[in-house]
């Protein structure tokens, strides 16, 4: 599966680099499904650097944009009021580099869903610059471990390839010294 739709976004030539950034976006909108096959996607077809700017890019403009439609959602659905759970009255009641420094602390959290930072922060009275410059500098250490997590994954492959082959050559040589030695006896 993973093979074939990359092979699809490898087709599309540069055509893939728009819809890789779309498809992110999306992905961000939903909130539900990780991008880091589309990292992955992007990174193959791309390289590191740029496969890791184009996720990064997109995950910031996807993430930002959740975080509008979901305001403008609650604020529909609330009548303009942001809830009363108390850790929003508490984020709200921070000074606003508190608040700031608080999404980015959140946002620098390793695999910490984007969707529960992006409906969480819709829910208070963070400002919408506040919230896309914080996840800017938050979504660099999140794209760069997986970034280095697929290339990890891709190396140990290309490691377990050299391993098989290894304990193939070591098995056959026993086999053969085993042999060997039987026919000495």
């Amino acid at each position: 599966m993973a093979q074939t739709i990359l092979e699809f976004f490898s087709s599309l030539g540069l055509w893939a680099i728009p819809l890789s950034f779309l498809f992110t976006v999306l992905l961000n909108v939903l909130g539900v499904i990780p991008s880091i096959f589309v990292t992955g996607i992007n990174i193959v077809l791309w390289g590191p650097w740029w496969g890791f700017l184009l996720s990064w890019l997109s995950e910031l403009v996807g993430s930002s944009l959740a975080f509008w439609l979901y305001r403008k959602g609650i604020q529909q659905w609330k009548g303009g009021s942001k809830g009363d759970w108390s850790w929003i009255q508490k984020l709200n009641s921070l000074p606003r580099r508190k608040q700031q420094l608080t999404l980015v602390t959140v946002r620098l959290a390793p695999f910490f869903p984007s969707g529960v930072i992006n409906v969480a922060g819709a829910f208070t009275n963070v400002q919408l610059i506040d919230f896309i410059w914080t996840t800017g500098i938050g979504k660099i250490p999140s794209i760069t471990l997986e970034v280095v997590t697929f290339l990890g994954f891709q190396q140990l492959g290309q490691a377990l390839q050299w391993l098989i082959l290894a304990l193939v050559i070591i098995g056959i040589l026993l086999w053969w010294y085993s042999k060997r030695r039987q026919a000495v006896k």
